[in-house]
């Protein structure tokens, strides 16, 4: 059976979100071995080879121009930032708690596209956002249970890569995604080669394989989400992004025997379903007529 261009994009979607869920699991691995610093350093070295590759199609000179480079480089710190407080964060946080929490990111966006990006908002969307507030508060359960160091990291990273969004939107009405996918990982190299050299351990001959694996994920992963968008619009592909909590619950338990509990499992459902709901509210909205 030939597949259309949108399944495609949907099946694409999956797989790199497979990619992504056992990146982590990996991560969070070496998290507890080497410094995340190192290991975000590693991956991105390893990654700019898949990045030029990628650029060299359109010719890499006119890929390198970016008509907003100031833009793409606070893109390429922030991103950077985000990913190693991330790293960090999985020290102590089980990873199906962690993309719990991310998963509120798409409801962030939706928040602060209203000042940053000049988007209208309905009262729909705005109660989506709040449910999935709730989501967050049901996972962390303020005055109920310990909030934990790595839950406040994730939220703040869920955060962070919020704003990284908005600055990628932004980034869109000027350069090519091509062009922002270059400097994000060529940038965040050598953001990372600033502070890298003063963390770094040698790793082990089983560290070394897990780093190389760490960035031959990302890089399919990232690249999967790429393509994905060009067979199917964002609206279409972004509800799937969320099948990356059963990857990350798997191999939670599979690799670390962390079973979520019934407070993460009930804030996931809340938190996805609104970011469903706000998505089904955005297509309608960009649909014509």
């Amino acid at each position: 059976m030939k597949l259309d261009q949108t399944a495609k994009g949907i099946l694409i979607c999956l797989c790199g979100m497979f990619c992504f869920g056992w990146m982590d699991a990996a991560s969070k691995t070496l998290s507890t071995q080497l410094e995340p610093v190192q290991i975000l350093w590693v991956r991105y070295a390893l990654s700019i080879p898949l990045a030029l590759a990628l650029a060299a199609p359109g010719g890499l000179r006119s890929t390198l121009r970016s008509a907003r480079p100031r833009l793409q480089i606070g893109r390429a710190i922030l991103i950077s930032a985000e990913m190693t407080f991330v790293v960090f964060g999985y020290q102590t946080v089980p990873l199906a708690d962690a993309h719990a929490i991310f998963a509120l990111t798409p409801l962030v966006v939706t928040a602060l596209s209203v000042p940053l990006l000049g988007e209208q908002v309905g009262l729909r969307r705005w109660i989506a956002v709040g449910v999935g507030l709730l989501g967050v508060l049901i996972i962390v359960r303020p005055g109920f249970a310990e909030i934990t160091p790595g839950m406040l990291i994730m939220l703040g990273c869920c955060i962070m890569y919020a704003f990284y969004q908005i600055m990628t939107r932004i980034a869109g009405r000027h350069d090519a995604a091509a062009t922002s996918m270059v400097w994000q990982t060529v940038g965040g190299t050598i953001a990372l080669s600033l502070v890298g050299p003063f963390f770094w351990t040698p790793p082990t001959t089983g560290q070394w394989l897990l780093l190389g694996g760490i960035a031959a994920l990302g890089v399919f992963g990232h690249y999967g989400l790429v393509l994905a968008l060009q067979f199917a619009p964002a609206v279409v592909v972004q509800p799937f992004t969320y099948t990356m909590l059963i990857w990350a619950a798997l191999s939670g338990w599979i690799v670390f025997g962390d079973v979520p509990s019934i407070y993460v499992v009930m804030g996931a459902m809340l938190i996805v379903a609104s970011g469903l709901y706000a998505a089904w509210r955005e297509k309608l909205r960009a649909r014509p007529g």
